[in-house]
């Protein structure tokens, strides 16, 4: 068996089969890694505008369309207890008269009772606030009381969107998609062959006919030592080359703190706390129209 004609034909396929995997490799890893920083960069988008929902509602005036709504809600009572000859509960006149959803139910509801109690004992002495919603200027008041409302129900639904965008974002890069194992697995087989597929047969060439000897060395400017000294370079740029990009792929992790900050504008009462106040009142039935926060 001609040993030189083996060991150069075997050097020679391997060769060509580490040059795809290669190829393979370095391109997929490439890929992934601006894959990656896109999605970094969405994170930081993502958070940026978080915060940006978050000051915008400070902006808003929660306390006064509380306040205002509450006055409004209980001079709307005032009306229906002079009207009802059976006075119903304190939680169907709140589902019916429709209260602010950002001041908390139970709040509400204590006021609801104290004007019902009041209501029983002294009925001329409640008529302060329907007296108040009479007045012509207070069409000025119901009409900013809408349009706060209308305003604040905006950028709710900007928030809410802003959610789902969010738990898309976080449920595409779950498991860190872009390291694959796969192109960590071709970096260490190409290392591999490139070592015994390619280095060892033509270390060992040539030999003599039959027998597996290393040409001898003659000294420092003999053909082994060239032959060994060409082959160590290429083998000091080629695995290090690989090494790197199985370590860039290993690295293409996202930081779990990262997106346990992002996580938490995953839900809408994260952006504000009249949000979360109201959150709880729909998660207590405080409306008709409960939705799913």
């Amino acid at each position: 068996m001609d040993w030189n004609w083996f060991f150069s034909s075997l050097a020679q396929s391997v060769a060509a089969i580490a040059g795809l995997l290669g190829a393979f490799m370095i391109a997929r890893v490439l890929a992934s890694q601006s894959q990656y920083q896109q999605n970094r960069a969405r994170t930081r988008e993502l958070f940026d505008t978080a915060c940006r929902l978050q000051d915008e509602f400070r902006t808003r005036y929660f306390e006064w369309y509380n306040k205002n709504t509450l006055r409004q809600g209980l001079a709307r009572l005032e009306e229906l207890l002079t009207k009802d000859r059976h006075p119903r509960t304190r939680e169907e006149y709140y589902e019916e008269i429709g209260f602010s959803p950002f001041q908390e139910r139970a709040t509400v509801l204590q006021r609801i009772t104290e004007t019902i109690e009041g209501s029983s004992a002294e009925p001329e002495a409640l008529f302060g606030y329907q007296k108040a919603f009479q007045d012509p200027s207070a069409n000025l008041l119901i009409r900013e009381l809408r349009e706060e409302r209308e305003a604040i129900e905006r950028q709710r639904l900007e928030a809410r969107h802003h959610c789902r965008e969010i738990r898309r974002h976080l449920a595409e890069t779950a498991g860190d998609p872009e390291s694959s194992k796969v192109a960590a697995a071709v970096g260490y087989a190409l290392i591999a062959l490139f070592l015994f597929g390619i280095v060892i047969p033509l270390a060992v060439l040539p030999v003599t006919s039959g027998t597996l000897e290393v040409t001898p060395r003659i000294g420092p400017l003999s053909a082994p030592v060239a032959k060994g000294t060409v082959l160590g370079l290429i083998t000091a740029v080629f695995v290090p080359l690989i090494l790197t990009f199985v370590v860039i792929n290993n690295r293409l992790r996202y930081p779990q703190e990262e997106r346990e900050s992002l996580a938490r504008y995953l839900r809408l009462s994260s952006y504000s706390p009249y949000l979360a106040v109201m959150a709880a009142n729909q998660a207590r039935g405080a409306t008709s129209d409960a939705e799913i926060d």
